[in-house]
């Protein structure tokens, strides 16, 4: 039987302040971040396409807030009660519990393997650490701001296999990060062309080790 480790007894009635969120508008996702509370309100930063154009949305729009990962993951009901202009923003009231959701298509485990990436093509490597992985993707610190779509090279020491492949960028998660003093985001990403071969069997093997870490 699966194990369920590491998980909340119950949910969270709201995301902390300075986590990075998502907004859903109708049946599309924005990246935001929260970005102050007061009272019964959150302030949002302007919901962003994974390009960082920022989508203008309404005020008394019904909207949901995300936050958090896998099935560590929690969703909760909102109107926007004000439209923060000119500096682009939202103020939203929540409506209703917060409810547990379930964000992985893929088992993930949380892994920290040390590595390098570049654009692909590029000639400087930047040194990175993965934050989580599945058998598709992973998340890894970026230091300079990369849009969605990026390709990028990545070469990572799990345990005692090098892996070397290329992902393509989902998104960067705009919360800051940071590795080895320096400054980032972290970015989501695709294998792409998927791993194969023996680089595809250590990295599955680092995932099944690393399973049930937290």
């Amino acid at each position: 039987m699966a194990r369920d480790r590491g998980l909340p007894a119950g949910p969270a009635e709201r995301p902390p302040v300075r986590a990075a969120v998502t907004v859903r508008s109708g049946e599309a996702d924005f990246s935001s971040l929260v970005l102050k509370r007061e009272g019964e309100v959150d302030y949002l930063d302007a919901p962003r396409t994974p390009g960082g154009e920022v989508v203008y949305v309404r005020a008394g729009e019904p909207v949901a807030v995300i936050w958090g990962d896998g099935p560590r993951a929690f969703l909760r009901r909102a109107v926007v009660v004000e439209v923060l202009d000119p500096v682009p923003g939202l103020v939203v009231r929540y409506q209703g519990p917060a409810q547990r959701i379930n964000r992985r298509r893929e088992a993930r485990s949380l892994i920290r393997f040390p590595g390098r990436y570049r654009l692909e093509g590029g000639d400087g490597w930047h040194p990175t650490i993965t934050r989580d992985g599945s058998a598709s993707g992973l998340r890894f610190f970026v230091e300079q701001p990369l849009p969605a779509g990026s390709r990028v090279e990545l070469r990572i020491r799990a345990d005692d296999a090098e892996i070397a492949g290329t992902v393509t960028l989902l998104r960067v998660h705009p919360a800051p990060a940071t590795y080895l003093d320096r400054e980032g985001r972290d970015a989501v990403g695709l294998w792409d062309p998927p791993l194969t071969g023996p680089a595809a069997a250590a990295w599955r093997a680092a995932l099944r080790r690393h399973l049930w870490d937290t």
